[in-house]
């Protein structure tokens, strides 16, 4: 495909449909997914901005220069611009590329497992409208069964051996508050603990193209340290709010996103009188 004087190569469809997909990524990530060195990244991103399909940035949230799709390189995959594309803050945009980190080496892991399918990922960002001239809504508002609840940054589905798992994604920077059940973190947990106790996310199936329904779900918070997630066990794993949900949120701080196999990765329950670890695949660690 030739746009703007330019030949795209199969490897710059893949990085425009993912832009357009992920929003924004940093060079370090756009590295990782599909170049050999960074320096060969950099000179491939530099022509791409060139001619007008990217940009390259600085900011404050990262370290590493932010790539992002223009409306040319939205519209080289078929997308429209979406409103409201700016990041609003640094925090904004840190968030944002927590998330993405994970739904990177959540799909590089899975990509290398034969048995294993993921069956999509949806963000918090992502919205759809069910008709034209509807203004798109939220695909995961109420998606912990009222339209008033939190919103999770992410959800995915895994079908292994014929059988479907229901997972939700919260990224933590460690900025809000953790022991207030109706702010914060504290709000976020106790939104995860009440949909499963109440069973009111299996709508979600329709979305991931499952038929059946799921047993439960897990929770995956990445925390910013070691200390908050002792912080967080202690408070919420504990408590009259916890419930059987507990053993099902499960915990990890933030290096886990450096990971060459997350799947197989330990995790730990918020439930702080279980000891054991748990991974993604299933099964105690």
């Amino acid at each position: 495909m030739t746009a703007r004087g330019v030949q795209l190569t199969e490897r710059d469809q893949v990085l425009l449909e993912t832009l357009a997909s992920l929003r924004v990524l940093t060079t370090r990530q756009v590295q990782q997914l599909l170049f050999p060195s960074e320096q060969v990244a950099l000179r491939r991103l530099r022509r791409l901005q060139k001619v007008g399909l990217l940009c390259l940035s600085r900011s404050a949230a990262s370290a590493h220069r932010l790539v992002t799709p223009t409306t040319q390189g939205l519209a080289v995959c078929g997308r429209e611009a979406r409103k409201g594309g700016q990041f609003r803050s640094p925090l904004f945009l840190q968030h944002q590329l927590g998330v993405n980190a994970f739904r990177i080496v959540l799909a590089h892991a899975c990509a290398r497992r034969p048995d294993l399918e993921l069956l999509g990922f949806v963000a918090d960002v992502d919205a759809a409208a069910p008709q034209i001239g509807v203004q798109p809504r939220r695909i995961l508002a109420g998606s912990l069964g009222r339209s008033d609840s939190h919103v999770p940054d992410g959800a995915f589905a895994l079908r292994r051996a014929g059988r479907s798992a229901l997972f939700f994604f919260e990224f933590d920077r460690g900025t809000e508050v953790l022991g207030n059940p109706k702010r914060g973190l504290g709000r976020i947990i106790v939104s995860y603990l009440h949909a499963f106790a109440a069973d009111s996310y299996q709508h979600l199936g329709a979305r991931f193209g499952v038929d059946e329904p799921f047993r439960g779900f897990r929770a995956l918070i990445v925390t910013s340290s070691p200390a908050r997630l002792a912080n967080l066990r202690n408070r919420w794993g504990n408590t009259t709010h916890a419930s059987a949900g507990a053993r099902f949120v499960w915990l990890a701080p933030m290096d886990i996103l450096e990971s060459k196999d997350i799947l197989r990765e330990s995790w730990v329950p918020l439930d702080n009188t279980d000891r054991r670890t748990y991974s993604v695949l299933g099964g105690e660690v």
